[in-house]
């Protein structure tokens, strides 16, 4: 499985799980769900996320959210 795009956009904008999960409001285990695509958050959140990540100067693509990142549940066809 390839790294989740969100990692090095966190890294690169500062943020530690933690961070970035009191920026936007959710628990850091939230963010190492997103990170580890064993959930496809809501609108709501990838924009909150992204523009945490615009105050620090790093962009990541809405694109980066889209299910082909996110694995199915076990018993889940492709």
């Amino acid at each position: 499985m390839s790294t989740h795009p969100l990692i090095a956009a966190r890294k690169a904008a500062g943020y530690s799980q933690q961070a970035l999960a009191d920026k936007i409001g959710k628990d850091r285990l939230t963010v190492l769900r997103i990170e580890k695509a064993q959930t496809q958050p809501p609108l709501e959140t990838v924009s909150k996320i992204i523009s945490a990540l615009r105050e620090k100067n790093v962009e990541l693509s809405a694109d980066a959210f889209l299910p082909a990142h996110v694995e199915p549940a076990k018993g889940e066809a492709a």
